[in-house]
């Protein structure tokens, strides 16, 4: 059976486009990061949600709550904020 392919943002209503994701950092359970890389997705072009397919989110939530072998390792910079700015911001 296909998948329905999105042509309207279920969100806003927006035109969606298929993209793909070069790099979508996610967190595993244990607080580790995982980096996915080259993800096929669909965005939509007014309040920039993406979307990703059942079959891509099945591989991913896999991904993230097994411990597989992981394909490469990158490094990725660290800014801290000043303390003063570290605050909740006022909703």
């Amino acid at each position: 059976m296909m998948a329905k392919r999105l042509s309207r943002c279920p969100l806003c209503g927006g035109a969606v486009q298929a993209i793909i994701v070069k790099e979508l950092p996610r967190r595993r359970p244990d607080g580790t990061c995982i980096v996915f890389g080259d993800v096929p997705a669909t965005r939509c072009a007014s309040c920039g949600e993406q979307f990703f397919s059942s079959e891509v989110s099945l591989v991913m939530h896999q991904a993230l709550s097994q411990k597989k072998p992981v394909k490469g390792r990158i490094e990725v910079p660290f800014y801290r904020l000043p303390t003063h700015l570290r605050k909740a911001a006022p909703v």
